[in-house]
């Protein structure tokens, strides 16, 4: 498949797409271009083919993938007999280059040329066939994003006799039909670039930049045509030289020193000095030190010097502050064991770290006993030390370490199951210590609160903080620290000043009740903006990046009021960080890579895993012989100089074909005030369907109906998750972060927000069982008053419940019943006032969206005859806007399909005016459903009614229908072709990624009465259809789709206003259609028209839908967004716009 093309965008994107275009205007002339026109020559190549080469390798590096597709245009006169005619037929050719980074430019050009020869030699390819497949890879929003043409000078007139077409330019707002779009008019001394770009989606700015950097790698390429392209970088040499210089962070740092050597020197500067608090207990520098050189002596008469480690294994207290320095003064390495830790994780660490010590406390002793039962390693605890170190030395220990030397070992979590040890030295230690005092200014009269557990590198960060700066260590119990009232009460009582919390923790503390407190690093997580501006309006606060891999913290950057944006700042002293493609080339400002962390920061490497080190840690080709990290994170500079944070790379998620960044949910979530504290996961139901599942706290009550609207308003539906959980809180791990493996499963919550109102009768309860197996959810959260649709069902789910509801109670549910009659309680009511002769409702009216006091637009489906796909237009209308949708006779048992478009509309009719006995009417009609709106316009106007809204979504008139000779032919045999025709449909509305010849193949060759049980067996088993589908119902659809798809239709000319809303995306076969899609020669009034983002099918569902809707809601509210009638060169500029002028 194709890879959606994500390019780095400046703004993001709205639920509703935004087409206002913008334009930037550049040359390509001078040697450059005249070196082109000579390589051109010698390859036998063109300069268009050369320079949508050089364009496709561009995009290519800016989305950082290897497959991209970039449309360009044919003529469309490939017969000898249009050459002459006049018309437009310019057909859109959507073409996928595939980049191989160690391709030489020379033989990337000639695969080019290749590529588009015969792509041209195939331009009548159906496009809307591709289009299909590219949505179903993951595009959310038009599957050609980007389009580069050329025109040569010549080509820009046209002669007709003794007039001529003369290319005009005209100033006018308009659309950019694709998010980039770059059209070249050669001349012969010069190339004129119009790039026209979604101003929605990039800034000026960044479009300059493209620009600049398209032309610089054309320059490259013509420079060294044999240079793999992989190397041809598009970072501009006045970028490279803005990066050097933000890199530019060296410090002095004495090469010797060791991490307690700097404690060791506040004490002598500051004996006296309060050096740690725990709760009624203070020691100073002074009485700190003595206690832990005396152990430091007792550790080296044990045997720790250099390169020894030592476990340290005990609860918060003074204790574990004097162990680590003890250790650090022997000359070995401490490595953090948590007692909380499963008894297996504590054995595999300590055996895989070599531990020779344990220093620990006697309440931990049996637990730490059992665990070392087979290990070779002692614990010791500090209460069987106290009368035995009394008789060590109180002076500091002579240094046994040196600067490279192992100054602790911290376990992360590893993808193998494994925890994996990371190795950190003094020369790491020293520098992030020195570094916070550069950045952050610490005084001696601080503060600090130690927070983190001593497992988690930032205890050490807030360790060197406090002890290297000659301030104080506020240390405190688990229970003390408890995020709320208890951390509250006790900075306040230990006059904290500084601290280092995670997001979730800040937002359960009122930075207005800590007076004292003056500077707050968040680290930890990503930090949300709402969290930010709470406490950037009353503290200094700083976010702080980085992985244990490179000493604690790698970025630090301060959070700036009234920003949109929270950033990781920029590199600390002596730490360089790099923005990198998947070949390490460095990338230019703006783009998203991975990014890279050197300098003095970055650790020895993994305990016992070579591997890994090798794979992480590697060779830093900005600075010969020093080494740099992997980090696994997306991130890209800022024209600020600052890194903005991107996510994990390894933590997208697709669900539907679609590519979704969790934190962005997230992030809408905490937009509503009242929602503190939000994660999103994706979870599986019982059918093994992925959904979106959302956990929040909130301090008011919340419907699953408000969030979703809320939701609603930025995100598009694809993106809105399908359950809700309220919880009081979010579970934390040991290092404060959101323990997302501690979430709850969400059926066994109740996800309404609403009052359950349990079943009172039998038939109430058989309903409510068989809604728990439809949407796979707790009964017991079920209320006979909740709605169906806000518990998570959808239109095919809805299909599923209507055939468990008749296989159980033996009546049929008319479809419109279930979006009319949402709730247990109503069903009920309705299969009580049912009989069980199938004499029932209608059941071709479908209440898509019933209620409201609005006049009711009804709307015609397209050829398959069911509103099913109608569903999702009906929720995107404005509110209060009844909408029903018509549906084929023939659908149901007993049923014979109507063979004219004149009898559907007049039965269509009979049905509507049930509904609306009188006129004026609204009408609308997707595809072959335009002719019967358009046809019961005609017969309603005979009978004295009004039509006040005619809409024809991407419908073609008759006339262009029979000129494509009909729909689809799959099969001479009729049946056979409407069963693929049938199933070409719900493919491309339910699951784009199958193809079709997958079973056509088959059918082939086995009996008529076995292709049907075929057909039903494989469209349950992909998802199109309910599982309790049946062969019978499948056979009656088959039959509609195929006498629909047969039917000749005439219609009458008419002066009926008219709206016609065209798909941008036009398949290739359609390229010499006119725009009217030939509804002007039926239409006595001006045909308005109004293009929607997508092709036929995909503009009639998410995210397209939201456009089209809020079109249609613009016309009936009585807006006037009409186009002209121009001819658009790819809608080349947001302020120029295009016609022929005859002269």
């Amino acid at each position: 498949g194709i890879p959606a093309l994500e390019l780095p965008l400046d703004f993001h994107g709205t639920a509703i797409p935004d087409h206002h275009g913008a334009a930037l205007s550049f040359k390509l002339e001078g040697e450059l271009f005249q070196e082109i026109k000579k390589q051109c020559k010698e390859s036998g190549t063109t300069p268009f083919i050369f320079l949508y080469a050089a364009f496709s390798l561009l995009i290519s590096k800016y989305a950082q993938t290897k497959e991209v597709v970039i449309a360009t245009t044919s003529s469309g006169r490939n017969l000898p007999e249009t050459e002459s005619m006049v018309g437009m037929f310019v057909n859109t050719l959507p073409v996928k280059n595939q980049v191989d980074g160690s391709l030489s430019f020379t033989t990337f050009l000639d695969r080019s040329k290749q590529l588009l020869l015969s792509a041209f030699e195939n331009d009548t390819y159906p496009y809307e066939e591709l289009v299909a497949e590219l949505r179903s890879k993951g595009q959310t929003d038009q599957a050609v994003r980007v389009m580069f043409t050329m025109l040569k000078e010549s080509e820009d007139t046209l002669h007709l006799g003794n007039s001529s077409l003369v290319l005009k330019e005209t100033e006018s707002a308009s659309d950019a039909k694709f998010d980039l779009s770059l059209s070249g008019f050669e001349r012969e001394e010069e190339i004129n670039f119009d790039l026209v770009y979604a101003a929605a989606l990039f800034s000026g700015e960044s479009m300059t930049l493209l620009a600049e950097r398209f032309l610089n790698l054309i320059a490259q390429a013509v420079q060294a045509p044999e240079n793999p392209v992989e190397n041809l970088s598009i970072v501009l040499d006045q970028e490279s030289e803005q990066i050097r210089k933000w890199n530019s962070t060296v410090v002095p740092v004495p090469q010797t020193a060791l991490v307690h050597q700097l404690f060791e020197q506040k004490v002598l500067e500051y004996p006296d000095n309060t050096a740690l608090v725990f709760e009624e207990q203070e020691l100073s520098y002074s009485e700190l030190n003595q206690k832990a050189n005396r152990l430091a002596h007792y550790l080296r008469s044990c045997g720790i010097g250099a390169e020894r480690k030592v476990g340290i294994c005990l609860d918060r207290s003074p204790e574990l502050i004097i162990s680590i320095l003890a250790v650090w003064k022997a000359g070995g390495a401490y490595v953090p064991l948590d007692p909380s830790y499963p008894a297996d994780r504590l054995a595999y660490m300590i055996g895989d770290s070599g531990l020779e010590l344990i220093l620990t406390q006697n309440s931990l002793l049996p637990m730490l006993e059992e665990v070392c039962m087979e290990l070779p390693v002692q614990p010791v605890s500090k209460e069987g030390l106290e009368e035995v170190l009394a008789g060590y030395q109180e002076t500091n220990p002579s240094a046994l370490s040196k600067a490279d030397g192992l100054a602790y070992m911290i376990y992360t979590s590893g993808t193998t199951g494994k925890p994996k040890g990371v190795m950190l030295e003094h020369g790491n230690a020293v520098n992030l210590a020195l570094a916070q005092q550069h950045s952050l200014g610490v005084m001696p009269t601080d503060r600090v609160l130690q927070f983190a557990s001593s497992s988690f590198d930032a205890s050490v960060f807030e360790i060197l903080l406090a002890l290297a700066s000659g301030s104080g260590l506020v240390i405190a119990s688990k229970e003390d620290l408890m995020p709320g009232p208890s951390i509250i009460q006790t900075m306040i009582q230990q006059r904290v000043t500084m601290a280092v919390l995670t997001p979730i923790v800040l937002n359960h503390m009122d930075p207005h009740q800590l007076p004292l407190l003056h500077t707050v690093l968040s680290a930890g997580e990503s930090l949300p903006i709402t969290i930010a501006e709470k406490w950037d309006a009353a503290k200094n606060l700083i976010n702080a990046y980085g992985p244990t891999e490179i000493t604690v913290c790698a970025t630090m950057g301060k959070v700036q009021k009234g920003s949109d944006r929270v950033t990781i700042g920029r590199p600390l002293p002596n730490y360089k960080t790099y923005i990198l493609d998947a070949q390490g080339n460095q990338l230019p400002i703006g783009i998203p890579g991975e990014l890279y962390i050197g300098g003095a920061g970055v650790a020895r490497g993994y305990h016992n895993r070579p591997d890994l080190t090798a794979e992480k840690f590697v060779e830093d080709p900005f600075n010969p012989g020093a080494r740099m990290y992997r980090s696994g994170d997306l991130a890209r500079w800022l024209p600020t100089g600052e890194i903005e944070y991107l996510g994990r790379i390894d933590q997208q998620v697709k669900i539907r074909g679609f590519r979704i960044e969790l934190g962005e949910i997230e992030s809408a979530l905490f937009s509503e005030s009242a929602i503190p504290e939000a994660a999103v996961t994706v979870r599986q139901d019982h059918q093994d369907e992925k959904y979106l599942c959302a956990y929040y706290v909130s301090e008011t009550e919340k419907t699953v109906d408000e969030l979703r609207r809320f939701l609603g308003q930025t995100l598009p539906d694809f993106m809105i998750p399908a359950r809700y959980v309220a919880m009081e809180k979010l579970p934390l791990s040991p290092s404060g972060k959101i323990d997302r493996n501690e979430l709850p499963e969400p059926e066994i919550e109740i996800r309404s927000g609403n009052k359950i109102t349990p079943p009172s009768t039998k038939q109430e309860n058989d309903i409510v069982k068989i809604w728990s197996r439809v949407l796979g959810i707790n009964p017991a959260g079920i209320g006979i008053e909740d709605d169906f649709f806000t518990l998570g069902g959808n239109s095919l789910k809805a299909i599923s419940l209507i055939s468990e509801i008749q296989k159980h109670f033996k009546k049929k549910l008319p479809i419109q019943e279930i979006f009319q009659r949402t709730s247990v309680r109503s069903q009920s009511e309705f299969l009580n006032e049912m009989k069980t002769d199938g004499n029932q409702a209608e059941s071709s009216l479908i209440p898509l969206q019933p209620k409201g006091t609005k006049t009711p637009l009804f709307i015609a489906p397209g050829v398959e005859g069911k509103c099913y796909y109608l569903i999702e237009l009906a929720k995107a209308l404005r509110e209060n806007q009844p909408v029903y949708g018509f549906q084929s006779v023939g659908l149901f048992d007993g049923e014979e399909p109507l063979t004219s478009i004149e009898a559907m509309a007049e039965f269509n009719i009979q049905l509507m005016k049930k509904i609306q006995p009188t006129g004026p009417y609204l009408l609308a009609g997707h595809s072959m459903g335009g002719w019967v709106v358009v046809e019961m316009a005609n017969q309603l106007r005979q009978q004295g009614e009004k039509v006040v809204f005619l809409g024809l979504f991407d419908s073609y008139s008759p006339t262009i229908l029979e000129r494509r000779e009909g729909f689809s032919i799959h099969s001479e045999d009729l049946d056979l072709n409407d069963l693929l025709l049938l199933l070409e449909r719900l493919i491309a509305y339910y699951n784009p990624e199958l193809n079709l010849s997958e079973i056509k193949e088959n059918l082939a060759f086995i009996d008529r009465t076995d292709q049907y049980e075929k057909v039903n067996q494989w469209a349950i088993s992909k998802g199109l259809v309910p599982a309790n589908f049946s062969q019978e119902e499948i056979k009656r659809w088959a039959k509609v789709i195929g006498i629909n798809s047969r039917m000749n239709y005439k219609p009458t000319k008419t002066k009926q206003k008219t709206i016609l809303f065209k798909a941008e995306e036009t398949e290739p076969e359609n390229s010499e259609v006119p725009r009217c899609l030939g509804w002007s020669s039926v239409m006595n009034s001006p045909l308005q028209i109004e293009e929607t983002p997508g092709d036929h099918i995909s503009m009639m569902i998410e995210p397209n839908v939201a456009y089209l809707a809020k079109a249609i809601n613009a016309i009936l509210a009585g807006g006037n967004s009409r186009d002209e009638f121009l001819f658009e060169m790819n809608s080349k500029s947001s302020t120029k716009k295009e016609h022929l002028e005859i002269k």
